[in-house]
Parts: C-alpha cells; structure tokens; sequence
C-alpha cells in the first residue's frame, strides 16, 4: 500500500530510522550523471544565503537546480563550508520526512540564513460565556548558522478577565519559558524562550496557550433608531409643507411640475 502511494520508495527506506550519521534513503532511479554539479551549486547558493541572507523570498518556481542531489555529493563537494554542508544534510532529511519535490527542497536552499515556520496551529476553544483558550504551535526551522533562543509573539483581546495567562508548551527535546515584555489590559507582548537553543538545522515545535480573552458575538447589522434615521420615502408629506415640490430644470432654474410639459 505505501509503496503505491509514495512510487520510487520501498517500505524498508519509508521505515527506516534516520540519524544524523546515517545518510537519508533515496529513490535510486533519480541519482544522474548531473548531481555532483548540482550538488555544488546547491551549497553554493546555501553558502550565499548564509552570507547575505534576504528577508522577503518569493516560493514559486525555481530556477535552481532540482536534480537530485545525497549525503555522498554533499560531501564530495570542494570549498564549502561546514555549515552550508551540515543544512545541506538537514535539508534532505526534510524532504524525506514532508515528502517534498526536489524543486521544493531547492527552493528551501534559498531560505538559508534565516528562521523559517514550517507549520502554524491555532485551536480556539469558547465556552458558552464566550471566554477562549487559544492554543498556537510554530513548527520552526533554523536555517541561519546561528543558534535560536527566543521567538517573540504577542496577543490581543478586545475583551479580557484580567491579565491574559500565557502559559508554555514543551517540545519533546526543548523547554520552553514565557518571557513578559509588555502588558495592557487587553495587549501582551512576550518571548518563548527555547532552552537548549534551537541548533543550525534543527526543527522544533514551539507552542503556547492563551487564556483569559473573551470573544462576544457581534451583529451583522446594528439596528436602527427610527428617530435618528427617518425612512427616506416618506409615505405622508411632513406637516407644514405642500406635497409638490420645485424640480430644478436642465439650466438651473426652478420649474414646477406643471412646467415640464411645456
């Protein structure tokens, strides 16, 4: 069954256990004549990112190389540096484990030298009184050659019991503790701090819940004061006033009904 949904992969690769000094199984039909190049040109651009990294990257169509590329090409690869390698790595057990194309995995390559969310989660549970406990989940991948040790958030409510409660939520190899660095009554501005740091190439889930804010239905429309808003077609002409009215004319000049025949 799993060997018709994921073609090119047998059931021992799809269960095989991954390590770090274990390279990550492959389809062996996608090893080309032309890897060892691509290879190098995917740390370069790696490298590249690493020393100049931008900030806004377009996901689209690529035109970086999408041949398949192993552990093995990595590290035949000439003057690259540890780090454009260890990402390298790291990249290519992603693929296997969110099953994405080469194109993707390239594409990937291009967002090196910064931290990118994988995934975001946010569960939202009301009670009948309409107070909410929000739950949100980062999925976060560190592709600078840096350490990560914090993420900063904040949370709003227009309506709030007191101070909203921000309490952590572990990840399986990493502790996480709420920093407060602002509060309102309603606004709170914080820091997840991650301990021990998220490593260069190293994926965790960083997660909080959010108490204390309160979500109040509101109508579509708002209803309307009859007295501040007259109807705008009038059935009866106002008391005091005649029921015709002057019409104004093409040129300006004021002409009754009986004018406009003429």
């Amino acid at each position: 069954m799993l060997e018709k949904m994921f073609p090119g992969w047998t059931a021992g690769q799809l269960f095989e256990r991954v390590t770090d000094d274990q390279p990550t199984p492959q389809p062996p039909d996608d090893d080309g004549p032309a890897a060892p190049t691509k290879a190098a040109q995917l740390l370069q651009a790696i490298d590249q990112q690493l020393t100049a990294p931008r900030g806004d990257v377009e996901w689209g169509t690529t035109r970086q190389p999408t041949t398949f590329v192993s552990p093995t090409h990595l590290d035949a690869v000439e003057g690259a540096t540890d780090e454009a390698r260890r990402l390298g790595r790291q990249l290519l057990k992603l693929q296997q484990v969110l099953r994405l194309t080469n194109e993707e995995t390239a594409q990937f390559a291009t967002l090196a030298g910064n931290i990118v969310e994988l995934t975001m989660t946010c569960d939202i549970d009301i009670d009948p009184d309409g107070w909410s406990r929000v739950t949100y989940r980062h999925q976060l991948m560190n592709l600078s050659n840096k350490p990560m040790t914090r993420l900063a958030r904040e949370v709003w409510f227009e309506t709030t019991r007191e101070r909203l409660v921000i309490d952590p939520i572990n990840d399986p190899e990493h502790r996480v503790m709420i920093q407060r660095r602002h509060d309102t009554a309603n606004l709170s501005k914080f820091a997840c701090q991650i301990s021990p740091p998220l490593q260069p190439g190293q994926t965790a889930t960083i997660g909080f819940i959010c108490e204390g804010g309160r979500v109040r239905p509101r109508p579509l429309l708002a209803p309307v004061d009859p007295s501040i808003h007259p109807p705008l077609h009038p059935s009866h002409p106002p008391p005091g006033r005649r029921a015709t009215r002057a019409l104004r004319g093409h040129r300006g000049r004021p002409q009754r009904r009986g004018d406009l025949g003429r």
